[in-house]
């Protein structure tokens, strides 16, 4: 599993891709039902040249989007990885702050990254 998330928006997504629907389902039936952490699967196609001809590859995906489900997944499940640990850690973090707190983080955010590009 691994955590994408976008820094100047609180928007972050918790996701698990696979070619197997069928444990992915199943997964998703467990997190419902032990943890009430809603999740949803999609799935897309990728063309790959194999051996010169081309093939279809169909993967699957967990998604965990919403706030709550977010923090439920941090409270019962979390991560082993310790970089995908500090990053739901931070996350966490920043669902609780307030409109000010945000808005100052993203200024913050937005200088550390100009002062970067600057180098």
């Amino acid at each position: 599993m691994r955590l994408r998330e976008e820094p100047l928006r609180r928007s972050y997504e918790i996701k698990l891709s696979s070619s197997n629907v069928a444990s992915l389902t199943e997964l998703r039936e467990i997190l419902k039902e032990e943890f009430g952490i809603d999740s949803s699967i999609s799935t897309w196609v990728e063309l790959k040249v194999r051996r010169g001809k081309v093939v279809k590859y169909r993967t699957y995906a967990l998604n965990i989007t919403g706030e709550d489900d977010i923090l439920r997944y941090a409270r019962f499940i979390g991560f082993r990885n310790p970089k995908q640990v500090e990053q739901l850690r931070e996350v966490v973090k920043r669902y609780s702050m307030t409109r000010e707190e945000w808005q100052q983080y993203k200024e913050e955010l937005l200088e550390k990254r100009s002062k970067q590009k600057e180098k």
